[in-house]
């Protein structure tokens, strides 16, 4: 009779296909069980466990959780520095005034006689009289007032430019200037003074002083020399 001898010891049972595949199967989750709950078993690098840590409290070489007071040391902060004081600097030597470039003068005449700006060409008053000055402009003051006459004949080979014509008044020994006013009668000289031309220009200007020394200056741009009128009346 024959007799079925068992499996050697030690010798590991060998099982069907299907039983094979389902016990390899049951062992994969089994072994990773076992390597998770291993302490002494390495983790993957880079994946560093994560510490939680109450909020204000500073953990010895860590700077999860740890807030620093500003202004306490090892605190920053993303504002722009600002630049160190410097030394004021030097103040800057005050400009030199420029000096004026004065106009040749011709010699001053009476208030009634002809002076000569260029030769050929003659100014005069013709006329120098009290009015009640009538203010229209910015900054003018009506009142007591001179309105002053000018002629100008131009018997020169050229036409003269009268656009930077000025007339000016001044009274008394020291001068004293006058504000031009709007009116009454005021007649502007035109822009050009033709050759062989009289023209004819009135000015108003402001003064308490109409009797006593007076002086009337007319600088034409176009001319050589600045006339002036000196008397009294």
């Amino acid at each position: 009779m024959d007799r079925r001898t068992g499996p050697a010891q030690g010798a590991v049972p060998r099982l069907s296909g299907r039983r094979a595949v389902v016990a390899a199967l049951l062992s994969v989750p089994l072994a990773l069980a076992t390597v998770a709950c291993d302490p002494d078993v390495p983790t993957t690098p880079g994946a560093a466990p994560s510490a939680t840590t109450p909020a204000g409290n500073t953990v010895e070489g860590s700077s999860v959780g740890t807030s620093t007071p500003a202004g306490e040391p090892g605190s920053t902060s993303t504002s722009e520095p600002t630049d160190a004081p410097t030394k004021a600097d030097k103040p800057s030597a005050a400009p030199k005034p420029v000096p004026s470039v004065d106009r040749p003068r011709a010699k001053t005449v009476g208030l009634e006689a002809a002076a000569e700006p260029a030769p050929g060409l003659t100014a005069r008053l013709v006329d120098v009289e009290d009015v009640a000055g009538t203010a229209e402009g910015p900054g003018e003051t009506a009142g007591d007032a001179l309105r002053v006459t000018v002629e100008l004949t131009n018997a020169t080979k050229r036409s003269i430019d009268l656009r930077g014509a000025v007339v000016n008044l001044y009274t008394g020994k020291d001068r004293l200037p006058t504000s031009a006013l709007s009116g009454p009668g005021l007649v502007a000289l035109p822009r050009t003074l033709a050759q062989d031309d009289t023209v004819r220009a009135t000015y108003v200007f402001r003064t308490d002083d109409r009797d006593g020394r007076l002086e009337v200056e007319v600088d034409i741009a176009d001319a050589e020399s600045v006339v002036v009128f000196r008397g009294t009346r």
